[in-house]
């Protein structure tokens, strides 16, 4: 419902709009207005409704006046409709008056609403309520009819052309459609999968003539499912006796004969006498799951990518990159001649990490998890590549974390010492063994694998023997300021307490695990969560009172807050709160984080978003509100280190920059600390662990190659299935069993080519477009199936006009046209230019999809930008040499174009107006949009500047970018891209629009 109100004020005299009384003061007329309640609104000054089309409605209105009392004030009326009187009058009475008068969401249309009542709530007299709406007056729509004319006046309503709706009116297809669409909200079925149930009953109708001619055809319940998945994959889990409480498990023939957990003294057995354990829990054998994927031939083929790695020919191919994977790490070469012998040898990873289900839940979960490094690193962190391989039952950490994790590492022991043989039917008995190099997790996690250095020790550091010291005049707290020298694998089989040891690791009786460094650096907790999340905090100390923990603090208890260096006022956290919400519309969907305002929020902030804050939005929006430059410096070298040391390739340059970058922060650090203007609390045991990132690099091979990444996307998935509210234990050892099986069988045959007419094909030959000469691998997605003809003048849409997407054509052959001469190195043209094109979408350059202009507005999807891309363009300097530049723009369409005989996929880009450097780093792109011309026609500026329009080559886009707005100009962004750490100084190859 929507309807007009317009105040009306005027002081000498005051007119009530309802009975036309008049009064000295405009309080009395408010007074007045509170018993008055005859409404006096003209047949002829209808508010006006907004429309719907699909139902006539009709406009109910109260009655009208006599007409004798209008005709009597028929001269103020006419002085209410005068648009300048109205000016005048409105002007009359102070806005004081009727200042707590809430005026939003009323539209104010001129007309029959100026005679509205108006009602005010802040009277004189609080004892009468005052009233907001009078009901007389208020109008709403409906498809009822009322008769002005008639005494009658009774909303009328037509029901005779309602369809009968009976047995005979839905077909059976509809009326399974209903019942589904019923299932579906009853439910709360996400959209996308009512989308797939639909498509696969709609197969099943399709298909009715194949499937009659199956004997006894149904669809199968999910235990039926079940039964019949692992009947085909023979694949089983087997279960252990665990203690109600979930303190321990009993291991087998040694604790047979107990009865009793030894840790809580519940009893084991159930009391009824059948000598069945009370609770148990299901474990996947790790040789039960090789052993298939040895014994397919589809599977067995992808674990031979360690093999093919190790042999591949190096000086076919030179590169500087000494390190890439796992297998170019110290420690596997170490051991490779030694443990891996066979090609199909196979190197894995462990991980622990605990979750809970609900945001409040009071049971935790613990869940093994294993990753395959046989496969390729593009392959290896996906769900149907990665095993779990057991959920302990227990509500907490088990008591006996050991007793757990023994049986999984007794079968990795044995595979690892004895190796298995698998008997296949095409390959004959093949002979492997299975040997663990890295276990992981988050830093309580790593503890249990290593039981030793428990970061709040006084040897908190796994890998060293730094000494922790307590903050400043504080006796709580261990952080790690200084380096120590490296522990060594004798002192994890001493295990010496006074060296921060809690016990023996069971990984020191496996030979391929080689302590420290078997026990990972894990990027997503020691980086992102880690790192990130104590950056945040010590940029943002103004932003909550407590957070005095990075404040040098003096003898007496005094905080030193004037020379704290990485100060930023709390006015400006909030601006740049708001700045981070305003900038999520320009960044592609390929980042991870969901760039939410963590200043006023970080509740429930996840890993990704800290480690996307760390990389893109404090080197952008934090650092420059900084006051010293050296503060400034110093944070711009520590997020450069962690995003090199987030890379997979690596060489010796970049190893060492990655070096000198930490130190530098730790330097600062540590000088601040020294003067007295930085806590020793800045000193975590996380950025301690930074200062190891190179050497476990170098040991162990890029940090991305093992990240934990997998194991968290399992806890989500493993999350969501765990349902019950009972027995929760029990339902997440049977959900560990159903998984394994499925991702199993996904890997044995290709699901496109057995479920080809059930699962709906993502593509066709005619969605994407391959380069007719091969002269590049990048693909036009979604191409339309005409060419377009722009020498008729045919915009999309087909009607006759001269723009093509908004863009005159004559800019778009201007453009063009420039483009042939930059590759041709000419002034002017020699051949003919082809006006005809073929328009596509999108585009897949490299492994990244980029998106158009075109493609936005036809999804409708505005909430991010995945059309800005970075390019490179070269053109000739005034020496007539060749020079590379870089520039930034957003792609308003793809297309392909023939000249000269030869085909080219191009783009059509609108490229920023400015391209450099922000002022506090040169490794930061800074772009300057142009201005909207509708703006600056609005600004009435003395000369409108047109935007920059350029065709390039798909193949000169070197990357998808993200803008970050600026602070104080919406005009002025800085340049982001995922994980990529820009050159040091990007002012260099500037690139400049008179050159494109």
């Amino acid at each position: 419902m929507s309807f007009s109100i317009r105040i009306s004020r005027e002081t000498e005299p005051s007119f009530c709009t309802n009975c036309y009384t008049s009064f000295d003061s405009a309080r009395a007329l408010r007074n007045h207005r509170r018993n008055c309640r005859v409404p006096i609104l003209n047949e002829d000054q209808d508010v006006e409704m907004e429309e719907q089309p699909p139902v006539e409605t009709t406009l109910i209105q109260p009655q009208s006046p006599p007409s004798a009392l209008v005709t009597a004030n028929s001269d103020h009326a006419n002085q209410l409709h005068d648009d300048d009187a109205m000016s005048d009058i409105e002007e009359m009475i102070p806005a004081a008056d009727d200042a707590d008068y809430d005026y939003a969401g009323f539209e104010q249309t001129p007309g029959a609403a100026d005679l509205l009542p108006i009602v005010d709530n802040n009277g004189d007299n609080p004892e009468e309520p005052g009233l907001e709406f009078d009901l007389l007056n208020v109008k709403y729509k409906t498809v009822g009819v009322v008769d002005p004319d008639a005494e009658d006046q009774a909303c009328f309503y037509d029901c005779r052309s309602l369809e009968d709706i009976n047995q005979n009116t839905y077909t059976t297809t509809e009326l399974v459609s209903i019942e589904l669409y019923d299932i579906v909200n009853d439910f709360a079925i996400p959209r996308d999968a009512y989308r797939k149930l639909v498509r696969l009953m709609n197969t099943v109708l399709r298909d009715t003539e194949k499937i009659s001619r199956e004997s006894n055809p149904e669809i199968m319940h999910g235990p039926r499912v079940q039964s019949m998945l692992q009947r085909q994959s023979s694949l089983t889990s087997h279960e252990y006796d665990v203690c109600i409480n979930g303190c321990k498990l009993y291991a087998l023939e040694v604790d047979d004969e107990e009865t009793i957990c030894n840790i809580c003294s519940h009893e084991r057995y159930d009391a009824r006498g059948d000598h069945r354990a009370l609770s148990t829990m299901k474990v996947m054998s790790i040789g039960d799951i090789v052993s298939r994927l040895v014994a397919n031939s589809i599977t067995r083929e992808e674990l031979r990518y360690r093999h093919a790695y190790d042999n591949r020919d190096l000086e076919e191919n030179p590169s500087d990159v000494i390190i890439a994977d796992v297998f170019d790490g110290a420690t596997y070469k170490s051991i490779k001649n030694t443990h891996f012998t066979n090609d199909l040898d196979i190197a894995v990873a462990i991980m622990n990490d605990g979750f809970v289900v609900e945001k409040r839940g009071d049971r935790l979960f613990t869940i093994i998890h294993l990753m395959v490094f046989n496969y390729d690193p593009h392959k290896r962190y996906k769900e149907e590549y990665t095993h779990e391989l057991c959920i302990f039952p227990g509500k907490k950490k088990p008591k006996s974390f050991d007793s757990f994790i023994s049986i999984i590492l007794a079968e990795l022991q044995w595979l690892s010492t004895y190796g298995m043989v698998v008997e296949t039917n095409d390959a004959g008995p093949i002979r492997l063994k299975v040997h663990p190099l890295i276990c992981g997790g988050d830093t309580p996690a790593v503890f249990d694998w290593s039981k030793c250095a428990h970061h709040a020790s006084e040897y908190g550091c796994r890998w060293c023997l730094s000494r922790g010291m307590h903050p400043d005049n504080r006796s709580h707290g261990m952080y790690f300021p200084n380096a120590g020298s490296m522990r060594t694998n004798e002192d994890y089989e001493r295990a010496e307490s006074n060296l921060g040891f809690n016990g023996v690791s069971l990984f020191n009786q496996l030979s391929s695990c080689i302590a420290p460094q078997c026990f990972g650096f894990e990027e997503m907790h020691t980086l992102a969560r880690g790192v990130g999340s104590e950056l945040f905090e010590m940029l943002t100390v103004d932003r909550s009172p407590n957070n005095t923990k990075f404040f040098y603090t003096y003898p007496d208890g005094e905080l030193e807050r004037e020379n704290y260096p990485f100060f930023i006022p709390k006015q400006r956290l909030f601006e740049i709160g708001k700045a981070i919400e305003d900038t999520r519309s320009y960044i592609p969907v390929a980042f991870d984080g969901s760039f939410l305002n963590l200043v006023e929020k970080l509740r429930g902030t996840r890993s990704v978003d800290y480690l996307d804050n760390l990389l893109t939005i404090i080197p952008t929006l934090f650092v420059p509100e900084l006051a010293s430059p050296q503060a400034r410096k110093a944070i711009m070298k520590l997020v450069r280190g962690v995003c090199l040391a987030l890379q997979w390739e690596f060489t010796e340059s970049r190893l060492a920059e990655i070096d000198e970058c930490i130190d530098f922060f730790i330097d600062y650090c540590k000088t601040q600390r020294d003067a007295m203007c930085l806590s020793l609390s800045v000193f975590r045991p996380v950025m301690h662990q930074l200062t190891h990132v190179v050497w476990m690099i170098r040991e162990m091979g890029p940090i991305v190659a093992y990240s934990s990444r997998s194991q968290e996307r399992s806890i989500g998935k493993f999350g969501d299935l765990i349902t019950g509210k009972s027995r929760r234990g029990k339902q997440s050892s049977n959900l560990i069993e159903i998984v394994a099986i499925r991702n199993q069988l996904k890997r044995i045959f290709d699901s496109n080519e057995f479920l080809q007419g059930i699962r709906p094909q993502p593509y066709a030959s005619t969605t994407y477009l391959n380069h007719p000469e091969s002269l590049t691998s990048s693909q036009l997605w979604e191409p339309n199936q005409e060419e377009t003809n722009l020498d008729h003048h045919f915009g999309f849409d087909g009607t006759d006009r001269a723009e093509l997407h908004g863009v005159p054509i004559a800019r778009f052959k201007r453009a063009l046209s420039k483009y042939y001469c930059r590759i041709f190195s000419l002034q002017r043209l020699n051949s003919p230019l082809s006006m005809t094109i073929k328009v596509a979408h999108r585009a897949l350059i490299g492994s990244t999809v980029i998106g158009s202009e075109i493609y936005r507005e036809k999804m409708h999807e505005f909430r991010r930008s995945n059309h800005l891309v970075m390019f490179r363009s070269t053109h000739l300097n005034r020496l007539n040499h060749p020079v590379s530049c870089w520039f930034v723009s957003r792609v308003i369409f793809f297309f392909q174009h023939v000249y000269d005989g030869s085909t080219y996929f191009l783009a059509f880009v609108e490229t920023m107006k400015n391209h450099g450097v922000a002022s506090h780093d040169r490794s930061v792109p800074f772009v300057r949009m142009n201005e909207p011309v509708e703006q600056q026609i609005a600004r009435r500026v003395p000369r409108v500047i047109d935007p920059k329009y350029a065709v390039i080559s798909i193949d000169d886009v070197e990357m998808q970018v993200g803008l970050v707005k600026s602070l104080d100009n919406d005009l002025h962004f800085s340049v982001i891209a995922n994980y990529h750490a820009f050159e040091q100084d990007m002012s260099i190859d500037a690139g400049d629009i008179r050159n494109l």
